[in-house]
C-alpha cells in the first residue's frame, strides 16, 4: 500500500509504503500526526460516504412524500386518490447511484405522462416495480368530460410540483457532488484552519492512496476538493481504520459519542465502534487459528498490566478487573489504558488483515520497560494477526523496541523521518529505513545539550 500527500499541513510532500508497520519518527511540530490524520479520513470518508449520500437521498424523498400527500388532499376526484395512492404505498428505499438515477428518470416519466392525461393515464415505474394502475378503471374516470376538466386540473398541480421537485433533485442529488462534499467536509474538520500548507505559494493540494487492487485520489484547489476518484464500489470498505490519538480517550469516550452529531470523520465514533461492538469468528480464521493467537497475545497483556479490560453493557462502562475486583477506568493508570485499547480490540476481534491501527505517539504514557513491551505486542499484531500499523513517535527507547523486535519477528517495518523543505516552514517526508543513524542523532539531541552544559560547569 502506498500513500502520497503534497501540501497538506506543514508537509510539503510525503510519499510512504505502508508494510506491516510504517513509523514516523520526528520531532514535535513536523508534520507526523498530519499524516495519520490525513490517512484516517481519506479511508474512513471513502467507506462512510455513501450513508450520507442515502441520507440525503431519503430527505428528498420525504420531501417528495409529503408534497404528493398535500397534493392528494386538494383533489377530490377517486382517480387522482387511486394514483398517487399507490405511488406512495410503496418503499421508498434508494441506496444506489442508479437507483436514484431511475428514481428521477421515473419522475421525469409522470411528468411527460401528465400531458397525455385526457384519455388514458399510464404510469411505467421499473424501480418500484409495486406501483399497478388499473388503466381500465381510470378509463371510467375520464370518459366524463367534467371529469376531464378536473383531470387536467391535476395536471397542472402535478406539473408544477414535480418541476419543481426535479429542480431540487438536480440541485442536491448529484452524486459526484455529494461525494466531492463529503471530502470537503471530513477534511475541513480535521484540519481545522486549512488544508494547504500556509507556508507555501503552492494552491493545489493531494491526496492518493494505492494497494494493489484499487486507487483513492482526492485533489484540492485552495481548500476545496475539486476532483475525487474512487475506487468501484465492490472494492470500497476493504479496510477498518482505527486511529488512536491517546488512551485519554477512553475516559471520555461515551460523553464525547453522546453530545455531537455523528460526523462522517470521527475518530472517536469509530474507536467506540470498534470497542463496543464485537464481531464473530469464521470457519476460516478459525481454520487459521486466529482464535488462539488472540488469546495468546491477550494473555500476554494481561501478565504486563496485572488485570484485564472489559465493556459492561449494560453500564455502558469500560472497567479494569484487578484481583476479583472492577476498577472504573478512570481510575487507571494511563499507562495501563494503552494496553488496555489494544486488548479491548483483540476481543473483539476488530484487529485483522483487513485493519488498520494509527497510534499517535503511543510512548507518551509508558515507562521505558513497558515501551518495549508494547512494542513487541505490535511487532505480533503485524506479523501474526497481519495488521497494518502506522506510528508516530520521538522516543528512541520505542523505535529502537520495534526494530530489534521487526528483526526478531521478521516484520515488514519502514522507517520515514522528516526534513526541512525551505526557510524551516514546509517538510519533506524520507525514507530512513536503512539509513537508522538519522532519526537517532535527531532524537537523541537532547541528550547532547545536557552534556554541553554538564562539561561547560566543569
Amino acid at each position: 500500500m502506498r500513500f502520497q500527500l503534497k501540501n497538506v499541513g506543514v508537509i510539503s510532500e510525503a510519499d510512504m509504503l505502508l508494510d506491516n508497520i510504517t513509523l514516523i519518527a520526528a520531532e514535535n511540530d513536523s508534520g507526523k500526526s498530519t499524516i495519520g490524520k490525513a490517512l484516517f479520513t481519506l479511508i474512513n470518508t471513502m467507506n462512510y460516504f455513501e450513508d450520507e449520500y442515502i441520507s440525503t437521498v431519503n430527505k428528498m424523498l420525504e420531501v417528495t412524500h409529503y408534497g404528493l400527500v398535500k397534493l392528494i388532499e386538494q383533489e377530490e376526484e377517486i382517480y387522482s386518490k387511486k394514483i398517487i395512492k399507490n405511488l406512495l404505498e410503496n418503499n421508498f428505499i434508494f441506496i444506489t447511484k442508479t437507483e436514484i438515477n431511475n428514481l428521477k428518470k421515473y419522475l421525469e416519466d409522470i411528468l411527460n405522462e401528465t400531458i397525455k392525461y385526457k384519455k388514458k393515464i399510464f404510469i411505467d415505474d421499473k424501480i418500484l416495480q409495486k406501483i399497478e394502475v388499473n388503466i381500465k378503471e381510470l378509463n371510467k374516470y375520464v370518459d366524463k368530460d367534467n371529469d376531464i376538466k378536473k383531470l387536467l386540473s391535476l395536471e397542472k398541480s402535478l406539473k408544477e410540483f414535480l418541476e419543481a421537485l426535479f429542480k431540487v433533485f438536480n440541485e442536491t442529488l448529484d452524486y459526484n457532488l455529494i461525494e466531492k462534499e463529503s471530502f470537503q467536509k471530513a477534511l475541513k474538520e480535521e484540519f481545522e484552519t486549512g488544508i494547504r500548507n500556509i507556508f507555501e505559494d503552492k494552491e493545489e493540494s493531494s491526496l492518493i492512496l494505492e494497494d494493489e487492487n484499487s486507487s483513492i485520489e482526492i485533489k484540492l484547489l485552495n481548500d476545496e476538493v475539486v476532483e475525487t476518484k474512487l475506487p468501484i464500489r465492490e472494492l470500497r470498505n476493504n479496510y477498518n481504520i482505527i486511529y488512536i490519538e491517546s488512551p485519554l480517550i477512553i475516559d471520555y469516550l461515551d460523553k464525547i459519542c453522546s453530545e455531537k452529531e455523528r460526523k462522517i470523520d470521527d475518530k472517536n465514533y469509530i474507536l467506540k465502534e470498534n470497542l463496543m461492538n464485537k464481531l464473530e469468528f469464521n470457519i476460516v480464521d478459525n481454520l487459521l487459528g486466529k482464535e488462539k493467537e488472540i488469546e495468546k497475545i491477550n494473555k500476554q497483556i494481561v501478565e504486563i498490566i496485572s488485570g484485564e479490560f472489559t465493556f459492561d453493557k449494560q453500564t455502558r462502562k469500560y472497567n479494569y478487573k484487578k484481583n476479583g475486583y472492577n476498577i472504573n477506568v478512570k481510575n487507571t493508570a494511563n499507562g495501563i489504558k494503552t494496553f488496555g485499547l489494544i486488548e479491548m480490540l483483540l476481543n473483539n476481534r476488530r484487529l485483522n488483515e483487513k485493519t488498520i491501527l494509527i497510534i499517535d505517539e503511543p510512548e507518551v504514557h509508558l515507562h521505558p520497560n513497558w515501551q518495549v513491551k508494547y512494542a513487541e505486542i505490535l511487532v505480533i499484531l503485524a506479523m501474526n494477526l497481519k495488521v497494518k500499523i502506522l506510528l508516530n513517535s520521538h522516543s528512541p527507547y520505542f523505535i529502537d523496541a520495534i526494530k530489534i523486535y521487526s528483526e526478531k519477528y521478521r516484520c515488514n517495518t519502514r522507517f520515514y523521518s522528516m526534513v526541512d523543505s525551505n526557510e524551516r516552514t514546509s517538510k519533506i517526508l524520507l525514507d530512513k529505513t536503512n539509513e537508522l543513524s538519522f532519526i537517532y542523532k535527531k532524537l537523541t539531541e537532547a541528550y547532547e545539550i545536557l552534556k554541553q552544559v554538564e562539561f561547560s560547569d566543569v
